[in-house]
């Protein structure tokens, strides 16, 4: 199975589904990761990277190709980023696609837009069978479409593999603890995802898990 994920920022794959990226990977499946924006200058070089660097953790095939700049999605042409967006469908034709979901970030809100117009029906053209929403740290907060819940078991090495990619990105690291994008907030949600999917607690050896939500599924 080839499975694409779409990141407005370096780390937001690795914070939402970094742990699910892991399993996939461990299951046999070829995961694509694209970065979707990247400041100008030596700073988007050094988070080109880092971006590269988590994959390696992860061991998923990077794409930082043609970003955009970041924090200017919004100000962008939906029509530009819908055509990067069907261009990168196009070349990786995944089976599985997890996209960001409406945030508090300006660059998640505008992708999500885009990538909706993307993944319009349209006759002969390809579109992935299974799409997924990834959830960030407090997107409870944000105003969201709840379609269908899915969750992702994960083990510890899958979680060690996620706080490991987040560990990469040193340049936006420097004040994660206490923060729920820190390694409490990391673990503890992962444990609370575990638990709300029926996960039995201390007998668990395993009891954590990963949320999405379900945009498309085709059952053919």
């Amino acid at each position: 199975m080839r499975v694409l994920v779409l990141s407005p920022h370096g780390d937001d794959g690795e914070l939402a589904m970094g742990a699910t990226m892991a399993r996939l990977v461990q299951e046999g499946h070829q995961v694509f990761h694209r970065l979707m924006t990247v400041v100008p200058g030596e700073i988007g070089d050094a988070r080109r990277a880092e971006f590269r660097a988590a994959s390696r953790v992860l061991c998923v095939e990077p794409v930082c190709s043609d970003p955009m700049p970041e924090d200017y999605l919004d100000q962008a042409s939906q029509c530009r980023m819908t055509g990067r967006i069907e261009t990168a469908i196009r070349e990786v034709e995944p089976d599985q696609l997890y996209v960001p979901l409406p945030w508090f970030n300006q660059d998640h809100n505008a992708a999500y837009e885009a990538i909706v117009a993307a993944l319009r029906p349209v006759p002969n053209v390809f579109r992935p069978d299974m799409v997924y929403g990834y959830e960030m740290p407090g997107q409870e907060w944000a105003v969201r479409q709840i379609i269908g819940t899915r969750y992702v078991k994960v083990g510890v090495d899958h979680m060690n593999q996620k706080i490991g990619a987040l560990d990469c990105y040193q340049s936006q690291g420097a004040s994660r603890d206490g923060r729920l994008i820190g390694p409490d907030g990391v673990w503890a949600t992962a444990k609370l995802r575990g638990l709300e999917c029926g996960s039995p607690g201390l007998g668990d050896p395993n009891p954590w898990a990963e949320r999405f939500v379900v945009l498309r599924e085709v059952v053919k």
